[in-house]
This record gives C-alpha cells, sequence and structure tokens, in this order.
C-alpha cells in the first residue's frame, strides 16, 4: 500500500528543473475606458434611462445580433427583418441602422465599396488577368504554339501599359512579359 502511495506522488511530481504551470492572472472586467465609443454612449444611454427604456435596447441588440446572425447564414430578408425589428425598438441602435443598409444595398444590388476599396479590387483583378496571360503564354510557347503565345503576351502587356494605378509589382514583371514577347514573336516567324 505504501509503495502505490509513493508511485502516485511521484506521478504527479514536478520533474527537476520544470516550473510547474501556474494558473493565470485573474482577467479584469472591462471598464468603460477599454469600450469604444459607440459602446460607450449605449452604456451611458442605458444608465440614464429608465428600466423600460433599457429593456427596449437590450431587445434591440437581441435582435441585432440575430439580424447579424440571419446574415452570416446568407438569408438576407431575415437578417434585414430582425435589424428593422432592432430599429422599431429602439431607434438609437446604430449597429443595426449599419447593417440594415448593407443588406438593403445588398438586396437591391447596389454597390457598397468606397473608392479605395474598389481600386484595390480593381489592381487584384488587373494582376490576376496578366498572370493568368502570362502562364497561358507560357504554356502555349511550351507547346510550340507561338502566335498564341504572343498574343498572350501581348495581352498581359498591354494590360500593364494601361494600368490606371501604379503598381510596384508591375515594373518587376514589364520587362519578363517584354522579353517573353519578343522571343514569341521571333519563333512565331520562323
Amino acid at each position: 500500500m505504501r509503495s502505490l502511495w509513493l508511485l502516485m506522488l511521484a506521478a504527479c511530481a514536478v520533474p527537476a528543473g520544470v516550473e510547474p504551470v501556474r494558473p493565470p492572472p485573474p482577467v479584469s472586467k472591462p471598464t468603460a475606458d477599454a469600450l469604444d465609443d459607440d459602446w460607450r454612449r449605449i452604456l451611458d444611454q442605458a444608465k440614464s434611462s429608465s428600466p423600460a427604456e433599457q429593456e427596449a435596447m437590450a431587445v434591440s441588440m437581441e435582435f441585432t445580433r440575430q439580424g447579424a446572425a440571419w446574415i452570416k447564414a446568407g438569408d438576407f430578408e431575415k437578417g434585414r427583418e430582425a435589424l428593422q425589428a432592432a430599429l422599431q425598438r429602439w431607434t438609437g441602435n446604430r449597429e443595426a441602422r449599419r447593417m440594415l443598409a448593407e443588406v438593403n444595398a445588398i438586396i437591391s444590388g447596389e454597390p457598397t465599396r468606397d473608392p479605395l476599396s474598389t481600386a484595390r479590387i480593381e489592381i487584384e483583378q488587373a494582376l490576376i488577368e496578366i498572370a493568368n496571360h502570362l502562364c497561358n503564354g507560357e504554356r502555349l510557347y511550351n507547346g510550340r504554339e507561338y502566335e498564341k503565345a504572343a498574343w498572350q503576351f501581348e495581352q498581359a502587356d498591354f494590360k500593364i501599359k494601361h494600368m490606371p494605378y501604379e503598381v510596384g509589382a508591375l515594373k518587376e514583371v514589364q520587362p519578363r512579359v517584354t522579353e517573353s514577347l519578343k522571343v514569341a514573336r521571333a519563333a512565331a516567324k520562323r
């Protein structure tokens, strides 16, 4: 019995040189300073509101959460209904108002992007198209279809030269495209 007891103690002991695991320090509750402005406004409004208004705020926030879940699931109509219900309960719910505007834009097909994100998307699309032309050109060149390869390289060259934005990555690719175009044209003439 005694040897069993010693065996259990040895199994629970920490080996020499290894520090025992200590529990993490307790996490303090977030204060009003840690909250963003919108939540601080909601908190201040809730403190100065009657119990009925506080309940309306809580119900509104719950409808907002449900609306976000419906939107994430892809059901924009149910998400819109939940967000509208949230705004009926509490018209000061900025998050519900913002999400409702986005959902309405999605449902109606209106673009919701700002000009900067639109530019980023256009650049990314152009880079993908250029890379596609280069890959197809190399594939066709290796398959000895030189005229088709030259056309692919011409398309890539045209898109690089007529890019409406300054993109550093294209400056590195431009010499490769020009050289590939020359080689493909020369091979097509043979």
